[in-house]
């Protein structure tokens, strides 16, 4: 049956309340929150010393450590001819449903070069992994949801690099998402693989020269509101300013059309394990060309953070992707996304593949089921 409007309708008034009552809390965090940043009353080496000892007592603390003063600084367009290589990747997958007849999960990896102005048409690449049955049956992490994101990204990250060496120096990489690797609950083992492999990627970028960068479209973080909390007369209690989204607070400060923030770099629980040259540093970014700010984090690592002329490269080519079409986001990393894209039907097609391959090797697979029937739309009716 269809959703019941007219009962959803009776409700919408209560859901509008709600909402301008919250907007009201939100509006008066964003006050104190602008306020502070604007002037959080302390030097650098002040800021840095409460988020440390903030984080002996709070070892899951996850916030924003300043790298330059003022908090508030706009950075502006940079003026640099973007006449190098730019680079974007972008994943999607599979994931293993044991309501299929054949249990499997894949990875699509399309990677997307291009140097604006050479004549040449983007250089497209697509790289396509069938993730083996082991990964499945593994009894301490098995092929969820969360692993197959952390081998997508590796399988991203890789790809980019190998393309990279090919090009000339320098080279900006773009990935969608953030460049700190989720650790999923678990996931010790696995996961300290991953990273260890993550992390050689990482330091090949740095060894090449090439400039990594994880973009985060629209982001929900709280980095720098948490940060901002922390500056309040009672740092252990807090002000509620982490109920903030730093989206929010830097669309009243990011106001140019592709200005930047100031570089941060990031307090977590993982960044204490991190080599120092590899630490994610992250600023934000407005994407838009209108009135309107349209705010990303940018993540680098911290080579990269240190290197004055490679943020720049990466704000201008940033700035020039966005021109491109409109969108206001990167190009590359958008066409990397149309290309990388698994439809229902290339995961059918792959399911009777593996299932045609399983028959003539005369090995048994399960059935599908009744549920699975149903949503493929070929279950029994009446």
């Amino acid at each position: 049956m269809p959703i019941n409007y007219l009962e959803i309708k009776q409700q919408i008034k209560d859901y509008c309340e709600t909402t301008r009552q919250q907007q009201k809390k939100m509006d008066d965090l964003l006050f104190r929150a602008e306020s502070r940043l604007n002037d959080p009353g302390k030097s650098l080496q002040d800021i840095i010393n409460i988020i440390q000892t903030a984080s002996k007592t709070n070892p899951n603390l996850r916030c924003a450590i300043p790298g330059d003063l003022p908090l508030n600084k706009v950075v502006l367009a940079p003026e640099i001819v973007v006449d190098f290589p730019i680079i974007a990747a972008d994943g999607s997958q599979v994931i293993p449903s044991r309501h299929r007849q054949v249990e499997f999960g894949a990875i699509n990896i399309a990677s997307i070069s291009m140097i604006l102005g050479s004549g040449n048409a983007p250089d497209i690449k697509i790289s396509s992994s069938l993730l083996n049955y082991p990964d499945m049956a593994d009894t301490n992490f098995g092929l969820s949801e969360g692993k197959i994101a952390l081998i997508r990204d590796l399988y991203e990250r890789r790809l980019l690099a190998e393309q990279a060496e090919k090009l000339p120096s320098p080279v900006v990489s773009i990935t969608d998402g953030g460049l700190e690797l989720y650790r999923e609950l678990g996931a010790d083992r696995e996961y300290d693989e991953m990273l260890r492999d993550y992390m050689a990627i990482l330091a090949k970028f740095q060894k090449i020269g090439a400039i990594p960068a994880g973009y985060v479209d629209k982001p929900g973080s709280r980095l720098v509101s948490t940060m901002l909390d922390l500056l309040g007369l009672n740092p252990v209690e807090g002000d509620d300013l982490s109920f903030l989204s730093d989206r929010i607070l830097f669309s009243r400060i990011l106001t140019h059309p592709y200005c930047r923030s100031i570089v941060f770099g990031l307090q977590s629980s993982q960044s204490q394990n991190t080599p120092p040259e590899l630490a994610v540093n992250f600023f934000y970014f407005n994407a838009s060309r209108l009135d309107t700010p349209k705010i990303a984090r940018v993540e680098i690592p911290a080579w990269v953070a240190e290197d004055e002329l490679s943020v720049q490269r990466l704000h201008a080519s940033l700035i020039q992707q966005c021109r491109i079409n409109g969108w206001d986001f990167p190009y590359l990393l958008g066409r990397a996304h149309e290309e990388a894209v698994i439809r229902y039907e290339d995961s059918i097609r792959l399911e009777e593949m593996i299932a045609t391959g399983l028959r003539s090797e005369k090995i048994p697979m399960g059935d599908m089921s009744e549920k699975q029937r149903m949503k493929d739309g070929s279950g029994r009716k009446g």
